[in-house]
């Protein structure tokens, strides 16, 4: 028996003109996605349970590969941006 898919999609809007009175940069500058105070975020978080427990193994391992994934790209960009 095979899963049943599911899609979630997510929309964010930042504003980061200078008609927006809450954007701190004046005159207003390139934002991008980040964990700074001053980068843009938007995260949704999802709790997954399986539904049978030998469902669990793959669910992990393919959590871990994802994981592996971000890591590499977020250090090659980081590698790209200051590479000394």
């Amino acid at each position: 028996m095979r899963g049943l898919a599911s899609t979630i999609i997510a929309e964010f809007m930042f504003n980061n003109s200078a008609d927006n009175a809450k954007n701190p940069h004046h005159p207003p500058r390139r934002v991008v996605n980040g964990n700074k105070a001053d980068d843009e975020m938007g995260n949704i978080f999802l709790q997954v349970t399986p539904c049978r427990s030998d469902q669990r193994a793959r669910l992990v391992e393919d959590f871990h590969q994802r994981e592996l994934r971000l890591w590499v790209v977020g250090h090659r960009k980081t590698l790209e941006q200051y590479p000394a």
